[in-house]
């Protein structure tokens, strides 16, 4: 045992050493970031926004009740986990059936205009949980899979809206390069449309790598499979999408994790910093294909924090998490 406790020691040490550059750009970047007063006030203003968000149960996959009163499109979701077992490939959009996945012609239907007000029509909003069953975890990998392949383009439509009313940037390939480009500007062009970067479902190795490293075998504590981003050039900006987010009649806020918080260790996280939140969408769409109890992550990061990365920086930081059994 004490040979083994003196191995991981070595391992450990070995694995900080692997980020150290990252982490110390990262505490560079924060360090001028909350370097004013005025910055202070807006982190500040942060941490309270994100205190006064009522998280709802805990952030965890969970099945419907057997006596719900909305359909479950159970021949849909079969297929989706059969199509998954002959191909081994996650799912994507194009496992979702229409009339199911938006189509781009209404993802990308709103434009600004500076002039005038974006109306915009929400569904059914939200009720209450008494549709979720709290003492049944999900178990099944595959239906993990399937919930979060019909999610994906409902999460991205969402995503689009906050984007658009709070200034926010997503990446546009340009040559091998990536920048961030608003989305209120994006969708005034058809060919940068078509080289937005948006994120995939996990990968099934990864997501098998990271339930038995993190979550002890329990496929109900994979809340990421489906999962999003934006990107703002300030605080003000990614406060405003938070609390846009917040008072979305149609989701319910799990949790939030605020690494923005001048409180929080950023070593646990490498130097890193962002606001990263699970939620669930309710409404008719997603009661209609079995989803709305489906968990999903949201990250809200900074602009010059996602400039930080590179890919051989994630791939020093996959190693790190290696060599941590994470």
């Amino acid at each position: 045992a004490g040979w083994a406790l003196i191995m991981r020691s070595y391992v450990m040490a070995n694995a900080k050493k692997l980020i150290e550059a990252d982490r110390q750009g990262y505490d560079q970047l924060w360090q001028t970031l909350s370097g004013t007063e005025e910055a202070m006030q807006q982190l500040e203003h942060l941490k309270m926004t994100v205190r006064k968000i009522k998280t709802a149960h805990a952030p965890r996959q969970y099945n419907r009740t057997s006596c719900s009163n909305h359909p479950t499109p159970a021949s849909t979701t079969r297929s989706l986990i059969k199509s998954f077992a002959r191909s081994g490939r996650s799912f994507g959009p194009e496992d979702v059936p229409n009339p199911l996945r938006p189509q781009r012609s209404e993802l990308w239907k709103f434009r600004w205009n500076s002039a005038s007000n974006l109306t915009l029509v929400e569904s059914q909003t939200k009720d209450d949980d008494t549709d979720v069953d709290f003492d049944s975890p999900v178990q099944s990998l595959d239906q993990l899979f399937a919930q979060a392949a019909g999610m994906e383009p409902i999460l991205l439509h969402k995503v689009q809206r906050w984007a658009l009313w709070s200034a926010g940037c997503f990446p546009v390939a340009v040559g091998t390069k990536k920048i961030y480009t608003q989305w209120r500007e994006a969708i005034e062009d058809i060919e940068t449309l078509k080289k937005v970067k948006w994120p995939s479902i996990k990968k099934p190795g990864r997501a098998i790598e990271k339930l038995l490293r993190s979550y002890k075998g329990d496929i109900s504590q994979l809340t990421d499979l489906c999962r999003q981003s934006i990107v703002f050039d300030d605080i003000p900006q990614l406060t405003h999408c938070l609390e846009l987010i917040r008072d979305d009649p149609e989701v319910l806020v799990l949790r939030v994790k605020n690494r923005l918080d001048p409180t929080y260790n950023s070593r646990l996280s490498a130097g890193y910093r962002d606001v990263a939140m699970n939620l669930r969408i309710i409404n008719e769409e997603t009661r209609s294909i079995g989803v709305e109890t489906h968990v999903c992550e949201m990250q809200l990061l900074l602009r010059s924090f996602a400039q930080n990365k590179s890919d051989q920086g994630h791939k020093l930081y996959v190693q790190f998490r290696n060599a941590r059994a994470e």
